[in-house]
């Protein structure tokens, strides 16, 4: 949804781990509520759902990822949200990745590259990372390109689930509002959200009954904003704490 990866997934988030005592953070079981959406939109999609495994990632980021053969990840932070909505859309557009083969294709193309570097390099000084350096414009339009193929896939999906078309627009709503537009650029892995918007079903009389009034949106994204600073303001402070605890 907002930046997608962390080993070769979609829709992962990329949580670089400074400091030489710095833990990993490990993978826990996603709650059951948030493990049934995935499922039912899985079932909807002619998808095995028990075969859906739903772990959960520690961060305050709202994001989502999917890992290839229905395996996905989301973050606490998104769940904390406790925002059935948001989750039904970030649960769809990253089952869209999944069904369309998305997380295969990707690691296949970069192993490709990465084979031709080294085989390059291996003649060439410096050969092989000018052949990733060439690639990198053409692999970024390339997941610009899944990422419009899964928004259009996941609108299938929650056609099949019985669920409102708009509900991937909730999301991209919500996302904008926390982000900023986001995405574009012929360096960018996603086009930009706005435009992303733009191609999304509109709105309908549901949307207040089903997902609340607009301000809740407000309310939600000003929590997951003082979450975000509040997590940034403890780390360098965390990060001491354990340094000294190595050392000692």
């Amino acid at each position: 949804m907002a930046s997608r990866w962390w080993w070769v997934v979609s829709g992962a988030l990329v949580l670089p781990l400074v400091g030489c005592a710095t833990v990993k953070p490990q993978l826990g079981t996603a709650p059951p509520e948030v493990t049934t959406v995935f499922r039912d939109l899985a079932q909807a999609a002619g998808r095995d759902g028990a075969s859906v495994i739903v772990s959960e990632r520690p961060s305050p980021l709202i994001n989502a990822a999917s890992a290839g053969g229905s395996r996905f990840i989301v973050t606490s932070g998104l769940v904390e949200t406790s925002n059935r909505c948001l989750l039904i859309g970030v649960a769809a557009h990253e089952l869209a990745h999944d069904t369309l083969g998305h997380v295969q294709a990707a690691r296949s193309t970069r192993t490709g590259v990465s084979a031709a570097a080294n085989v390059v390099g291996a003649f060439i000084p410096f050969g092989g990372l000018v052949v990733q350096l060439a690639a990198m414009p053409a692999l970024q339009a390339y997941s610009r390109s899944q990422e419009a193929e899964a928004d259009r896939e996941a609108i299938v999906i929650l056609d099949r689930a019985g669920q409102p078309r708009w509900m991937l627009r909730y999301a991209f709503d919500f996302l904008t509002r926390l982000h900023g537009e986001g995405g574009g650029g012929w360096l960018s892995s996603h086009p930009a959200r706005q435009d992303r918007l733009a191609e999304q079903p509109e709105f309908d009389d549901r949307v207040t009954d089903v997902c609340g009034p607009d301000i809740e949106m407000d309310r939600q994204v000003a929590i997951a904003r003082t979450r975000v600073f509040l997590a940034r303001e403890r780390a360098p402070a965390d990060d001491s704490r354990e340094d000294e605890a190595a050392r000692d």
